[in-house]
């Protein structure tokens, strides 16, 4: 992989980590709140509902007016752990002769309108070129992760290596590999470095909707 593109794939990286964790914290402020209007709820029941709404509001209106600018912590674990959420997994293809937008919606199970968006197309355009890269973003439930993945031996290579080696992100490999990839930050935040500390690492396995059915149909 060439030094301009890894030093691409690198500030893209930190770019998503950022999003990932404000995500995360954007997730758990919904949380608190859902666990506030349930004890509203759970008040209405006891005629405390009044009472009860009025401390809630003051609550959330706090909560966001005390809402700070969410920073990487110096060693940082990119896998958000929300149950039943759907699990993000970044293919990085690189376009072939004859291939076609909708081939790919095809192959990935993602709209057409989605691969454009994740690539800043214009929602017209219908033309990919040879050579062209283009990100796939599988959203992938919990329960066939098992079906999207393999695990490898990384045999000494770097995070980056192995990401190029299988077509994907290393934002993607570390949210598959939370306990075996550190990510850690120089004081500015504008450099990463990728420990591995173990042996093997778990990789994706880009499968089409037809291939999952069939595995899962084999296994019944």
């Amino acid at each position: 992989m060439d030094k301009e593109l890894s030093d691409y794939l690198l500030h893209k990286t930190a770019e998503r980590i950022k999003a990932d964790r404000i995500r995360k914290q954007e997730i758990d402020d919904r949380l608190a709140h859902y666990h506030l209007v349930t004890k509203i709820q759970k008040g209405v029941a006891l005629g405390l509902a009044g009472v009860l709404a009025t401390v809630g509001l003051s609550f959330v209106l706090k909560k966001h007016s005390s809402k700070e600018e969410i920073k990487p912590d110096s060693v940082s674990n990119i896998s958000i752990n929300v149950e039943d959420e759907n699990i993000n997994l970044e293919r990085i293809y690189r376009v072939e002769f004859g291939d076609s937008l909708s081939y790919l919606s095809s192959i990935s199970g993602i709209p057409i309108d989605t691969i454009r968006q994740d690539n800043d197309m214009d929602l017209k355009d219908t033309m990919i070129k040879d050579g062209q890269r283009l990100y796939l973003n599988y959203s992938v439930k919990p329960e066939n992760l098992k079906y999207y993945t393999e695990t490898i031996d990384v045999n000494g290579k770097t995070v980056s290596e192995i990401a190029s080696e299988y077509n994907t992100s290393v934002s993607t490999l570390c949210n598959l590999n939370k306990d075996s990839i550190v990510v850690t930050y120089n004081k500015d935040y504008t450099e990463v470095k990728y420990t591995i500390t173990n042996n093997n690492l778990v990789v994706p396995n880009f499968i089409s909707p037809q291939e999952l059915e069939e595995v899962k149909g084999s296994q019944k």
